[in-house]
């Protein structure tokens, strides 16, 4: 009773606050952040009062059994202790360790608090071991950082702190090891310590945001370097991912044993305009690296994508890339690290995009399609398997093949082509709306450039972002249409007819493919068309042949309807409707011929497919800027795949037995069964009639309307 009223007074008191305007919220997660701790909302707001409880304790009336009320407090709370005793996996780090057990009480999965206190006994074991004279002040730390001093205080940031303390003296540590030993076995017992280190800075990164920036700054840039050390001195490790780090800006200061070295590191990671890899020491994910450009420093945009990381994780429907979504699928994001590859470069967005068509980074788009399909999807696979088949690569891929023609071969060895940074900034230019624009739309009309070239940057300039792709398409179209060449636009597939002959998808590819190969000469340079067909539906029995909606419309005119009961009585299975008490007649049982499987398909006859195809053929050709065959050559083509469909369709309805059918049922109603699509019936016109009529005429259910409904439509939308 006594917990009872304490928490009806703090309760009471709370309120109090909340009606004159304070923000308990805030207070609450200040309060916490005071002692250390980082809760959420709800968790915060319970702190907060039970601290105000302990507080007010003293001078809050206390009830008459209040001793026993507490003996049985006590009891509880010891045997939860010893529960949670017995049921801990993972028993606590000794108390004379350097980190204690505070992360224990973090808001974080036990999987991960298990990864940090495995981590933590292996790095402390080393930390131990070394001298005084090896660790720094945690002030000076802070200031080499750029943390303020009033952050210090807080518990949290102490221990974070304290770890980015044991990471720099560990840094310092390998750089003088690897620089001065050569025994493989030392190396690698080295690299696997700095290997805990990294965990434990990518454990804990989602923390340092809570209080200060310049924490997660810190903790990036010191990951990064202790990733840079254990890629390049790993055996084994991915050859290209080594020789693009080798060539980073930062990598002559890697090696720095003192405070200042580091400082020096890191002073790239906040220059301006650069071009920056995201890359991680995970062996089978070493080939997964990422290009990127920033107009801010390379840590802000982290900053910001850790921000679009975390509506990704929440399940939020954001639009955000691929890579992202990887992340977020693997649960590593924090695993993977920026470095600066360039800095301070005006054109960077235009060297970004070189750089991922030279290196093509498996977690750039389009790579990344390749074996990444987000399971909510957003995107539909590409069907393409092949690195060949991705337009932003295959331009300069199909450079190395025999087969390529001799009017691409001049376009790649253009200077302009060879130069891809100046590509893409030609690009880049004609996507803004800026007098640079006009600038180079009048250099791409000029004589120093070719009709062939303009369809090779159309090519390419698909795949520009949604803010420079539609004026850059604009131009490039109008110094297409400028020089008479032809009018292409996106890769359209072949519409065919469906048919019932066999391997009828390599069938037509073959057909399309001995087209377009033999006229590949007088095709458009650098526009392959695609060969993938899609199929046409045809209509099913219940769509050719019901009627009730025509008649409906007839009746709504004043058109009386006609019987047929003397067509329907001539069949055994015709019977009175039950339902209702009249003479007309109905046909059912016609379910067998009515059903949703491919017999109930109504295949068109020969000339109507060959007129499908025909227009089919013509329509590819047309849309895809290509010459047109004649039409008896398509003919010849296709008339294997017409005979063996004729062969095949001989137990199929087609549409003459349709229009026996409705010849037969004269002026007859035709409509499937209620909630029964498959079940087709035959009614007399008048029996219909009266169903509608008693459906929707019904003065217990519907009411007439007296006015006009196009008046009253008219009158609405005036109001």
């Amino acid at each position: 009773m006594g917990e009872v009223c304490h928490s009806v007074f703090v309760t009471e008191i709370l309120a109090e606050f909340r009606n004159r305007g304070l923000n308990l919220t805030q207070l609450a997660q200040s309060r916490a952040a005071q002692g250390g701790l980082t809760l959420d909302d709800s968790g915060a707001l319970q702190h907060f009062a039970k601290a105000m409880a302990d507080q007010l304790q003293g001078w809050i009336p206390n009830p008459q059994h209040r001793a026993q009320v507490q003996g049985k407090i006590a009891a509880v709370q010891a045997e939860l202790s010893a529960l949670k005793a017995c049921t801990t996996p993972n028993p606590p780090l000794h108390r004379d360790s350097m980190y204690m057990t505070w992360f224990y009480s973090l808001t974080l999965e036990r999987t991960i608090l298990g990864t940090i206190e495995k981590n933590i006994a292996a790095v402390d074991k080393w930390w131990r071991a070394q001298p005084e004279d090896a660790t720094m002040s945690t002030y000076r730390l802070a200031t080499c950082f750029g943390v303020p001093l009033g952050k210090i205080t807080s518990s949290q940031n102490e221990h974070l702190l304290l770890i980015l303390k044991v990471a720099v003296t560990l840094t310092s540590w390998l750089s003088n090891l690897l620089k001065t030993t050569r025994n493989m076995t030392s190396i690698v017992s080295a690299l696997a310590l700095c290997k805990h280190q990294i965990g434990i800075l990518a454990s804990l990164s989602p923390l340092t945001l809570s209080s200060s920036i310049n924490i997660f700054f810190a903790y990036r840039i010191l990951q990064t370097r202790m990733m840079m050390l254990y890629v390049q001195h790993r055996p084994h490790a991915n050859g290209k991912l080594v020789a693009i780090l080798r060539g980073a800006t930062c990598t002559r200061h890697l090696y720095g044993t003192t405070l200042l070295a580091h400082q020096q590191f890191s002073r790239s990671f906040f220059e301006p305009n650069a071009v920056y890899l995201r890359f991680t020491c995970i062996a089978k994910h070493q080939p997964l690296f990422y290009i990127g450009s920033t107009k801010d420093h390379t840590l802000g945009r982290e900053h910001t994508r850790y921000r679009k990381f975390k509506q990704v994780s929440s399940g939020q429907f954001v639009l955000s890339e691929l890579a992202i979504r990887f992340w977020s699928h693997s649960n590593n994001f924090f695993w993977w690290s920026p470095v600066p590859l360039y800095i301070r470069r005006a054109n960077h967005w235009a060297l970004e995009h070189a750089l991922i068509q030279l290196w093509q980074p498996k977690l750039n788009y389009p790579f990344i399609s390749q074996f990444f399909i987000p399971r909510k999807g957003i995107i539909s696979k590409i069907p393409h398997p092949n690195t060949r088949q991705f337009e932003i690569a295959s331009l300069w891929r199909k450079r190395r093949y025999k087969s390529t023609g001799k009017a691409l071969r001049n376009i790649l060895n253009s200077p302009l082509f060879q130069n891809r940074v100046r590509m893409w900034t030609l690009l880049q230019d004609l996507g803004s709306n800026t007098r640079r624009r006009f600038e180079q739309t009048q250099y791409i009309r000029s004589s120093a450039f070719s009709l062939e070239g303009c369809y090779a940057l159309r090519r390419l300039g698909v795949h520009l972002p949604e803010t420079h792709q539609k004026l850059a398409l604009q131009a490039i179209d109008g110094a297409i249409h400028f020089r008479n060449g032809k009018t292409i636009g996106r890769v359209r597939p072949f519409r065919a007819p469906w048919m019932l002959s066999r391997q009828l998808d390599s069938h037509i590819r073959q057909i399309l493919r001995l087209w377009y190969f033999g006229i590949q000469h007088t095709a458009v340079p650098c526009h392959e068309p695609s060969f993938r067909p899609i199929y046409v539906k045809h209509p099913s029995l219940m769509e050719a042949i019901c009627n009730h909606k025509e008649a409906i419309q007839n009746w709504s005119d004043e058109i009386t309807p006609i019987c047929t009961c003397s067509t329907l009585r001539k069949f055994p299975s015709a019977r009175a409707f039950p339902n209702l008490n009249c003479e007309h007649w109905v046909l059912d049982g016609l379910a067998q011929i009515a059903g949703g499987s491919l017999n109930s398909k109504i295949f068109p006859n020969k000339k109507e497919l060959q007129r499908l195809f025909l227009e089919a053929f013509h329509q590819w050709t047309k849309l895809n800027a290509i010459p047109c065959p004649t039409d008896e050559w398509i003919l010849q083509q296709f008339s294997p795949i017409l005979a063996d469909h004729s062969r095949r369709v001989t137990n199929h309805i087609t549409a003459a037995t349709t229009r026996q059918l409705q010849e037969q049922f004269a002026n007859c109603i035709f409509h499937n069964e209620d909630k029964r699509a498959s079940s087709l019936r035959i009614f007399c016109p008048c029996q219909y009639f009266q169903c509608i009529d008693k459906t929707f005429l019904d003065s217990a259910i519907f009411a007439r309307f007296p006015e006009n409904p196009s008046d009253s439509l008219h009158i609405t939308m005036q109001h």
